[in-house]
């Protein structure tokens, strides 16, 4: 049945203003792991070193620092705006 459509017309769904009735799920809710939190996802997990080493390369740019790569460390800020 894989490509088949379920339904053969719109016959049965609701009319525009019609009240429909929701019910609720017993959906699996996974329990919290050794730290007590639920995981952060990568979403969210990868944009926040981007976003950093761009607002570190702005804040540098007077200085003529390129930041490509993280972690960004101290020391590498320190030797980067050092005078050569």
């Amino acid at each position: 049945m894989f490509g088949e459509a379920a339904a053969s017309s719109n016959s049965g769904a609701a009319s525009p203003g019609e009240v429909v009735a929701v019910g609720a799920s017993d959906a699996f809710d996974p329990p919290l792991n050794p730290l007590g939190v639920k995981g952060v996802g990568e979403g969210g997990a990868v944009a926040p070193p981007a976003a950093i080493a761009n607002a570190v390369c702005d804040a540098l740019a007077p200085f003529g620092v390129e930041v490509n790569t993280t972690p960004i460390k101290p020391e590498q800020l320190l030797r980067a705006t050092r005078p050569r």
